[in-house]
């Protein structure tokens, strides 16, 4: 296994498997790095995601960034191939977005081979329509970004648009955040709404200030704001620099739409369908190629009320109730692909957490993971966040030290709980992998059991078709 400090050599190796034959660094962040790889099976270059170290936080984090990643489909958003395990450390592979430049630096070097103003406007305005309607579709999944910056926006040689790096996506809604990002500046300084530096829900309209940051810089050929830290800071939560004062042959409509995005009161700043809306007419108006059709996200169903079904739903209420009154129960939800079994258990859910507030601890198998005990992974990642507020003396009552280190050793990430970890580190470790294996199960049913005793608790785990042979 590689690390930071490790010299990159073409003979270096990622995986004892030589499959993945390292050829540079892409990028690097304080959480991620990105090698060009050469994938030796396939034989073709690939880019290779690994964490910056070994520790469970980031382990996590790169997992959670894979699994979101491949739920969202969109032309700009780049799908993730494959998830693996090295020696405890988890990487996984995508697309290469080969001969790009950043956001930034390709539009400078249209304007430096002399590309007609209008012309060159209207294709910012293509290529940021493009950009607008992928984050919508990560929005539509009730999620944002969190790290839109020009690093971040590549765009090839033919044009097309790629959004990286979705280690900071965050949902709008999850109460059991990471709980790092409580201390922690999420995002790049420079790219933040000023509402962001200070500790507060994650909001779409963030995502929509950085991209209007991107697109004052490209159309008035300098930054919005310039200055250390603080100064910036300060301006932002003052007012943005207004398009028209830099530059005054901007169409009014496009000067308008910037300004908005960058308002410093995020109720301000426009929705995405009108954002999407006014840059394709711009791009359209100066006769740009640009697709006047809206990419619907393979979710923007949900958005619309959901029909049918009812004998269904009242069923899964039935059975629900059954487990409210003590009777655990297991439901399997079996039809053809794309008939709407997640969209049913979705809206079940979102019945129940309104009425009943359940416990609700959700995973999915993804053909593509190859971890061990897939179907339980993202499972117990959530029993592990919904563990982090309990009060020390409740936790340490849901499992013994000697069930707590082998629960711990199947799943890393319970170690986030500071109790579970203290019990783990003082017991003796269980030598046989069966029983091991068997110890951790009976532990993890344990903790289960206690806190249904205290609030009604569902298990969903979708796709389980997918799952490995551990899982079984």
């Amino acid at each position: 296994m590689m690390n930071d400090e490790t010299p990159l050599k073409e003979e270096n190796y990622f995986d004892t498997n030589r499959r993945y034959r390292i050829l540079g660094t892409l990028g690097a962040g304080n959480f991620g790095i990105v090698y060009r790889a050469f994938d030796e099976k396939w034989h073709e270059e690939v880019a290779l995601k690994t964490s910056r170290d070994d520790s469970i936080e980031q382990q996590q984090w790169l997992k959670e960034e894979y699994r979101i990643q491949s739920d969202m489909v969109h032309p700009v958003l780049v799908q993730p191939d494959e998830l693996r395990e090295e020696a405890g450390r988890f990487y996984f592979t995508m697309k290469l977005v080969d001969r790009a430049q950043t956001f930034t630096d390709y539009f400078m070097a249209r304007r430096r081979s002399n590309v007609e103003e209008g012309s060159l406007l209207a294709e910012v305005c293509a290529a940021a329509a493009e950009l607008a309607e992928g984050l919508q579709t990560i929005h539509s999944f009730g999620r944002i970004h969190g790290d839109i910056k020009p690093e971040n926006v590549l765009i090839n040689v033919n044009g097309e648009v790629a959004l990286l790096d979705f280690g900071f996506t965050r949902a709008t809604y999850d109460p059991y955040a990471l709980q790092a990002d409580v201390d922690r500046l999420l995002g790049t300084p420079s790219y933040l709404p000023p509402e962001q530096y200070e500790p507060a829900a994650a909001n779409a309209t963030a995502d929509w200030y950085a991209l209007g940051l991107m697109l004052y810089e490209v159309i008035c050929e300098i930054p919005a704001f310039r200055g250390d830290p603080l100064e910036v800071l300060i301006a932002k939560q003052m007012s943005a620099p207004r398009v028209a004062e830099k530059k005054s042959t901007v169409p009014v409509l496009l000067a308008d739409l910037v300004d908005a995005m960058l308002d410093p009161d995020p109720v301000k700043r426009p929705q995405g369908q009108d954002i999407c809306r006014v840059l394709h007419q711009q791009a359209e108006h100066e006769h740009a190629t640009s697709s006047t059709e809206t990419w619907l996200s393979n979710q923007a169903f949900l958005d619309d009320a959901f029909i049918g079904r009812e004998e269904e739903l009242a069923e899964l209420a039935l059975t629900f109730s059954a487990v409210c009154r003590g009777v655990a129960q297991v439901v399997e939800i079996i039809g053809p692909s794309g008939i709407g079994k997640s969209a049913l258990i979705q809206q079940f859910l979102d019945l129940r957490i309104k009425v009943d507030d359940p416990l609700v601890l959700a995973g999915r198998c993804l053909p593509n993971e190859a971890i061990p005990y897939k179907a339980f992974d993202a499972v117990v990642n959530e029993l592990a966040k919904s563990c982090l507020d309990l009060p020390d003396s409740i936790a340490s009552q849901l499992v013994s030290a000697s069930e707590a280190a082998s629960l711990a050793t199947l799943f890393p990430e319970l170690k986030r709980v500071r109790v579970f970890n203290g019990l783990a580190a003082n017991a003796p470790q269980i030598a046989d992998p069966r029983t091991q294996r068997q110890s951790g199960f009976m532990a993890l049913s344990k903790i289960i059991q206690n806190i249904a005793r205290q609030k009604p608790i569902i298990v969903w785990v979708d796709d389980i078709q997918w799952a490995d042979s551990d899982s079984a």
